[in-house]
């Protein structure tokens, strides 16, 4: 499982034990994902946002933090998200994962909800601030909290209000050693899970 909340969940469940793995994509370094994109991304000057739990809340945080910075806003819509052009300016061409990819590469600051726009702004160096997506019914925050506390930023998870307090870094990096760590041993992981199945088989 990919985040630490499940691991307890399951093991309860089942008294077996769990193994707590990295996210595929970040099985992959950050040149090879680099690779894989264009390099021909024409934007500049801008904020990233993506939210897969669209909220007024979210919008008006992100629009007001764009005018304080004097930085336009991209924005793909998920699923049958429906974003006013008054407030967020869609994206118009089409969107496939390399340009996703690319719009978080390019970008000065990237404002999500999303686990894999968060993976990404962390192969890429990008600074990036995640909002909840936990109701009264759900919490979908379990794999976010583990992958920040892998880089040491649990602070990276704020409330749309707290938006006003980030400041844009400018050289921005972040402390891979964990995420090394685990990638060698899920990949050992996957390794041995691989060669068991065929060894039974």
């Amino acid at each position: 499982v990919r985040e630490k909340n499940a691991k307890e969940i399951i093991q309860q469940l089942t008294d077996s034990e769990v193994k707590l793995v990295l996210d595929p994509t970040l099985l992959l370094k950050k040149k090879d994902w680099i690779g894989l994109m264009n390099c021909d991304f024409c934007e500049k000057d801008y904020i990233f946002c993506y939210f897969l739990g669209m909220s007024k809340e979210k919008i008006n945080a992100a629009s007001k933090f764009a005018k304080k910075n004097k930085l336009k806003i991209i924005s793909i819509p998920f699923a049958n998200s429906e974003i006013s052009e008054k407030e967020f300016s869609t994206y118009k061409e089409p969107v496939g994962p390399l340009e996703f990819l690319e719009l978080i590469y390019n970008a000065k600051i990237i404002l999500t909800d999303s686990f894999h726009a968060c993976v990404f702004s962390i192969m890429f160096d990008r600074p990036f601030r995640v909002f909840s997506r936990s109701n009264l019914n759900t919490n979908m925050d379990g794999r976010l909290e583990t992958l920040l506390r892998y880089i040491n930023k649990p602070e990276y998870m704020i409330k749309p209000d707290n938006l006003d307090d980030v400041e844009i870094e400018l050289n921005n990096s972040y402390d891979y050693s964990n995420i090394d760590k685990e990638r060698k041993n899920s990949i050992k992981w996957l390794k041995d899970a691989i060669e068991n199945e065929n060894k039974s088989t």
